[in-house]
């Protein structure tokens, strides 16, 4: 056991407490320590020397901010009374909590014990000790994780952005050239429309020019034959149209 037996994890997708816990400042740390302020520490190791384990859900147990001096710079200790409170193997890097009414203060992450078997053996002065790591010399570590990860977010949202605003100008550019697709198309339509009355209009006129085109008519009478040519052409009085 000692200083820096510690790391953080960054979460991806942050959680939702019921109920707010922060990190311990060094004046509060400095403040606890002085007032040997109650103290409770969660942990999912052995129960007892007897070789239980907590396999499903946390234990817990109480005490006070000892005043004791650690040998680490950057490590306290948590005294609980003799007649329980201890720490077990297992433990290690659960929370030493300090709790008020409205948060929950995060003050170190147990480290280590003196251990009997599995469990914490009592002091001389007949009092178990938990040692821990005081969060508080850290927290420019926690802090420097937390801004990578909102730097990593930022830059994915700044890229998300990016790719949207190059969608829309891409879906702006489909919509220009759909528009003119779309007016080329209603011009074609409308010239086919002017070429179907042209069309119609000229076959009026060859109707009209082919009923004012002469034809000739042979015509007879008894030996004698004439031709007509005419638009409508007739035979004379006293000839017949030969057929």
């Amino acid at each position: 056991m000692g200083d820096d037996d510690l790391a953080f994890i960054v979460l991806g997708k942050p959680q939702t407490l019921t109920t707010p816990i922060r990190l311990a400042s060094e004046a509060e740390v400095t403040s606890f320590r002085s007032s040997a302020a109650p103290l409770k520490a969660i942990g999912y190791g052995y129960y007892s020397d007897g070789g239980t384990e907590a396999t499903s859900f946390p234990k817990s147990f109480t005490g006070i901010f000892s005043t004791a001096t650690s040998g680490y710079a950057n490590s306290a200790y948590m005294q609980s009374p003799g007649n329980g409170g201890d720490a077990c193997a297992g433990d290690s890097g659960g929370p030493i909590l300090v709790s008020t009414s409205s948060t929950v203060i995060h003050v170190g992450v147990i480290t280590g014990v003196p251990l009997n078997n599995h469990c914490t053996k009592k002091w001389t002065d007949g009092t178990y000790y938990t040692f821990f790591t005081l969060i508080s010399r850290y927290s420019n570590l926690a802090f420097a994780s937390a801004l990578t990860s909102i730097n990593s977010l930022q830059s994915s949202l700044s890229s998300a952005q990016s790719t949207v605003s190059d969608l829309n100008g891409q879906v702006s550019s489909a919509t220009n050239d759909l528009a003119t697709v779309q007016n080329s198309l209603d011009v074609a339509q409308s010239d086919l429309v002017t070429a179907g009355e042209q069309i119609v209009e000229l076959q009026a006129q060859i109707v009209a020019l082919q009923a004012k085109i002469p034809s000739t008519i042979t015509c007879i009478k008894g030996k004698l034959t004439q031709k007509v040519t005419a638009v409508t052409p007739k035979c004379p009085v006293g000839y017949k149209l030969k057929v």
